[in-house]
């Protein structure tokens, strides 16, 4: 199993639309415009996908996402650690000049998760295709 390729994935366009999203929350209705689904099933990146909750629910809520926002949030969830540390997030949130770009990066990932549901659709058809082999 440890000869199978990486799976398809934009760790960077996903880091892009995280610090955007932080840098302008704005940006975060933009990309989620794209990204729609399952963030389960759209980020590759765990942290990621962590952060993208922690974003657009401040969103939502009307709430400022700047990092120590988020942050903040990810504390009282009990799930900083696992977003990566305060120091990641304040670094992602330093990260972004301008949100200018989110759509097209938000783009990249929505299609990279689009080939990684193939993938899976493909590897499920093979299985059932051998299951009475």
């Amino acid at each position: 199993m440890d000869d199978l390729p990486m799976p398809p994935c934009a760790i960077e366009a996903e880091l892009e639309i995280l610090a955007a999203c932080m840098l302008d929350k704005e940006a975060v209705p933009r990309a989620a415009a794209i990204l729609r689904g399952d963030p389960s099933q759209v980020w590759y990146y765990r942290p990621y996908e962590i952060l993208w909750r922690t974003l657009f629910d401040l969103w939502d809520e009307g709430e400022s996402t700047d990092s120590v926002t988020v942050a903040n949030l990810l504390r009282q969830r009990g799930q900083l650690d696992e977003a990566g540390g305060w120091e990641d997030v304040h670094n992602i949130g330093l990260r972004a000049v301008t949100a200018a770009n989110i759509e097209h990066h938000a783009k990249i990932v929505a299609n990279k998760a689009r080939a990684r549901r193939l993938i899976e659709i493909g590897l499920d058809l093979q299985r059932r295709g051998r299951a009475d082999e």
